[in-house]
């Protein structure tokens, strides 16, 4: 239901723009929805996107067949599917989080990501 919703707001948005700057609001719709019920929207966005990458899980089976029968946008339901896992994960090593939780702790890591690559290109230059 809740990638339904998504994938509705989505449409919904960016059938407000015009022919050729049609654009997938993504991120604004997770956001948005986020704001309205932050335990069933997990917030999307570049950043969250590739902290995620941060959590080389494998996927299960059963993610890989939720993931290709489900007919929403695809990238935020495989971002939605892989918290999902990642919760589960974490739960499984005894660290129970709910949704904004884990949306701040991708964020964190994103910012930390940041800060590093910010404090490497001020290091002097060494000749």
């Amino acid at each position: 239901m809740t990638l339904a919703i998504h994938s509705y707001l989505v449409e919904i948005i960016g059938s407000l723009e015009s022919g050729d700057r049609y654009l997938k609001k993504r991120s604004f719709a997770s956001k948005y929805l986020h704001f309205h019920h932050p335990e069933l929207f997990f917030i999307y966005d570049s950043r969250a996107k590739d902290a995620m990458r941060q959590f080389n899980s494998i996927a299960s089976p059963e993610f890989k067949k939720m993931v290709k029968i489900v007919p929403y946008d695809q990238e935020y339901a495989v971002f939605a599917f892989k918290c999902l896992q990642l919760k589960g994960n974490l739960n499984s090593e005894g660290i129970e989080m709910n949704n904004r939780e884990l949306d701040n702790l991708l964020i964190e890591i994103a910012n930390e990501r940041i800060r590093v690559k910010m404090a490497k290109s001020h290091e002097p230059i060494v000749v």
